[in-house]
């Protein structure tokens, strides 16, 4: 029975294929970064691998055995010269899985050979036996390795090869493109940005023009927003209208204007009245006093003048009001 690891059993009714109609399709050139250049190293590998000439190495000395492991007289592994390991049979999985512990990072060839050898008799409980065409270090590195080619000329010429160079230029236009919206995003966030500033300098720019009219302009406005219309408004009403608002306009200045004077001149003349009429009272008393030292007899009646002068002044006051009412 197939099944998934860790997972249900791919035949049982409850594993139903993914419904992939709703799921987006998109070009592997705009898959994310790491995915994209996985994507192109794996088809680069294989393209390579595919156009790849091994070197024959039936003749190298550097593919000659080394060292053979064996145990209880049977060999369980043989080594090469370059340090490679073959093994099978029932000891396989255990020599592989006991050269992934090793320290594999030593210099390739017989050196690394060795090691291997003499790692893999302890574990096993087996012995090393050295070959005869085993090299030494020395000798390993001196001896010219034959290395794989790589015909590039034909891999060029391979459609894959045509395909993958279609997809680093789609590549290069969708990360063009990807540019120029992050550079357009940036831009109007900068513009949102700086809209309050300029809404400011308006506000500032307004308050300004305000400030250099002259009254009769301001004044002008102010009666214009009374009858419901605003300069602009105004300015694009018809001749013949405008003439007569601008009538309707000039009549209530001049009635403001009229009714601002009547109130200054009538508070003016009542508080010169009242200030002149205290100083008279102020006199009239004094003149009083200096009678009633001079003549204690006769009081103000001894003097016609100044009777009539305090009946007149009495007079005066009852009309405007000051509370000048009587003299003892």
């Amino acid at each position: 029975m197939t099944s998934i690891s860790s997972g249900i059993p791919v035949n049982q009714p409850a594993a139903k294929l993914m419904d992939m109609s709703n799921v987006k399709k998109i070009h592997v050139s705009e898959l994310p970064e790491e995915a994209y250049q996985n994507f192109v190293e794996m088809q680069e590998r294989l393209l390579e691998i595919k156009y790849t000439t091994f070197p024959d190495i039936s003749k190298s000395a550097t593919y000659e055995d080394y060292a053979k492991i064996t145990v209880n007289g049977n060999t369980v592994a043989t080594i090469d010269n370059n340090g490679h390991v073959i093994s099978s049979g029932s000891m396989g999985g255990k020599i592989q899985s006991a050269l992934a512990e090793l320290d594999n990072h030593a210099e390739i060839g017989p050196r690394i050979a060795q090691n291997r050898a003499e790692y893999l008799a302890d574990i096993l409980s087996g012995t090393v036996e050295v070959s005869s065409t085993a090299m030494t270090q020395s000798e390993f590195v001196a001896l010219h390795q034959p290395n794989p080619t790589i015909n590039y000329e034909a891999m060029r010429q391979d459609p894959a090869y045509e395909q993958l160079q279609k997809t680093r230029e789609a590549r290069t236009l969708f990360a063009a493109q990807q540019m120029a919206q992050e550079s357009s995003a940036q831009e109007k966030t900068d513009n949102q940005i700086e809209e309050p500033v300029i809404a400011k300098q308006t506000t500032e720019d307004k308050f300004r023009e305000f400030m250099e009219k002259t009254p009769e302009e301001i004044l002008f406005e102010a009666i214009l927003e009374e009858l419901g219309l605003t300069r602009e408004e105004f300015e694009a009403l018809p001749p013949q209208e405008k003439e007569k608002i601008t009538t309707q306009i000039e009549q209530k200045i001049k009635e403001r204007v009229a009714a601002s004077i009547d109130e200054n001149t009538t508070e003016t003349s009542a508080t010169k009245d009242k200030a002149d009429l205290e100083k008279t009272s102020e006199e009239l008393n004094v003149m009083k006093a200096g009678h009633e030292k001079a003549a204690p007899n006769e009081g103000l009646n001894a003097s016609g003048e100044v009777k009539q002068y305090l009946e007149d002044a009495m007079a005066l006051s009852a009309i405007r009001g000051t509370g000048i009412t009587s003299f003892s």
